[in-house]
């Protein structure tokens, strides 16, 4: 498969980065029974953060970005290939009601979804990845790092697969992760805000095309991440319990350089000038302050 010819690489501080959290994530789940999370109490993974006043639910979104190809031109035999666009997978963590009896996910359900067959075939490949390589970076610093990813994996988190959204609109944190971000990277910032009254919502980095699937650190590369970024904003305007007056981008070392670079093109191509920005600050203890639409300095 295309997705799986392609090895993701990436500098040494962000390998550095997600090891020390891994170090964290081994201790805590070490040291800590696993078992189902009590209705409206901190997620293991969360540390000293409280929960809000919703539970949270967590979905999928799958759409091709029919403006922009990903497929080459012509196939093996020459001839021409059907494209249905980029596949671009957005992930959305939502306030939401618990069903009674509801278990939340685990921790481990962050690294496989159940997709769409057309987009099957990219995302196996980089699921195996992000799965290989979390497991290559705990037996790095732990002596038994199969035995910590397999209890990391069976930890409850907070969300609830598809659970009924909570009554109401609410606003939007579009957060773009770091270079090689993984499928769980910041999923507990995603559960958090989503139980505080925020909807949530990260894309999967995806390579150029179907023959490259891997993005790299080249200016031309973000810019299309730039705009899986701005294509799932046009998504997520058109669901119901968006509050479309109210959107926040958010982002990680280089996802904070994406984050400057998206346009608005519903707002007439305006740069993201009029959104509101979510520092880290407002994102550490207690309840994070609502986006606004003003305008903030870098």
């Amino acid at each position: 498969m295309a997705a799986e010819k392609s090895c993701r690489k990436w500098p040494p501080s962000y390998q550095l980065y997600g090891v020390g959290t891994l170090i964290a994530l081994a201790v805590l789940v070490c040291h800590k029974a696993v078992g189902e999370i009590p209705r409206r109490s901190p997620a293991l993974l969360w540390g000293d953060l409280q929960p809000g006043q919703y539970d949270v639910g967590f979905r999928v979104i799958y759409k091709h970005d029919r403006t922009r190809k990903w497929l080459p031109s012509k196939g093996h035999s020459n001839q021409a290939i059907p494209d249905k666009g980029r596949p671009i997978r957005i992930s959305v963590w939502y306030p939401a009601v618990r069903a009674n009896g509801t278990e939340t996910m685990r921790y481990g359900d962050y690294f496989h979804y159940d997709s769409r067959s057309d987009f099957r075939e990219v995302y196996d490949g980089m699921e195996k990845y992000d799965r290989d390589a979390t497991l290559a970076d705990l037996n790095e610093v732990a002596p038994h790092g199969s035995d910590v990813f397999a209890k990391l994996c069976a930890t409850p988190v907070a969300a609830v697969r598809n659970a009924r959204p909570a009554s109401g609109r609410f606003p939007v944190v579009l957060y773009a992760g770091g270079l090689g971000s993984r499928a769980d990277a910041n999923v507990e910032l995603g559960e958090y805000l989503a139980s505080h009254g925020y909807i949530i919502a990260t894309v999967a980095q995806l390579g150029p095309s179907s023959e490259e699937t891997s993005l790299e650190t080249t200016a031309g590369e973000a810019g299309v991440h730039v705009g899986d970024l701005e294509f799932a904003l046009r998504v997520l305007r058109d669901l119901p319990d968006v509050d479309v007056k109210h959107l926040a981008i958010a982002g990680h070392s280089a996802g904070g350089c994406c984050s400057y670079s998206i346009r608005d093109t519903q707002s007439g191509g305006k740069s993201n000038s009029g959104f509101g920005r979510v520092s880290a600050a407002q994102s550490r203890m207690g309840l994070p302050r609502r986006p606004t639409t003003k305008s903030a300095s870098p």
